[in-house]
């Protein structure tokens, strides 16, 4: 049986003059689940000017220090949207601390899923280098952006990701996945790598 939101979902796609998605990624998946519809145009997400000039506010927040090899990690924690990759990166810390002992997690942003997120971080060996800083506001996340050697956000499902193309305005590489839409805003081994 079809949930009650694709029972009304579908009608309105069917009666639009013009279909338009973020990615090619996700015009695939409403393609799938709804094949009867006609072309999806595909128009990417893009950054309004003013968000890119990071400097002018990086200044004003206090940030602590997080040292040469921060991985920045910026989204939501929710438990519906576990295919974020935190869960990865969390488990892959130990194997990356061994291998540069300095390096930090910095994981921003808040969810009902932030609590099991903190105590599998606290049963890690790696426990000491991963930091949560939950919700904060632009000027702190600007100056993280701004500290940040890399950015990450490994996921599964991301239906374009914005949070790339504001790592990529504040000059770092990303890691993103070759399962969703990481794909076309991160150019491998140019703009950042693509990992399984």
């Amino acid at each position: 049986p079809r949930s009650l939101s694709a029972r009304i979902l579908s009608p309105v796609l069917a009666g639009a003059d013009r279909l338009v998605a973020n990615s090619h990624y996700t015009a695939s998946r409403v393609k799938e689940a709804h094949p009867h519809l006609g072309p999806i145009h595909v128009c990417p997400l893009a950054l309004i000017p003013d968000d890119v000039s990071a400097s002018a506010t990086a200044g004003e927040a206090t940030v602590p220090s997080l040292g040469p090899h921060a991985v920045l990690v910026v989204g939501r924690m929710a438990a519906t949207e576990r295919y974020k990759g935190h869960d990865q990166l969390i488990d892959a810390w130990p194997q990356v601390i061994d291998a540069v002992p300095d390096a930090r997690l910095v994981i921003v942003g808040d969810g009902d899923d932030a609590p099991r997120l903190r105590e599998k971080a606290a049963a890690s060996r790696a426990s000491g280098a991963i930091v949560f800083t939950g919700f904060v506001a632009k000027a702190t996340l600007e100056a993280l952006y701004e500290r940040a050697a890399l950015f990450a956000l490994p996921s599964r499902g991301e239906g374009f990701g914005l949070v790339y193309l504001e790592a990529m305005a504040h000059r770092l590489s990303c890691i993103g996945s070759i399962h969703d839409a990481a794909r076309e805003v991160i150019v491998d081994n140019v703009t950042g790598r693509l990992v399984d």
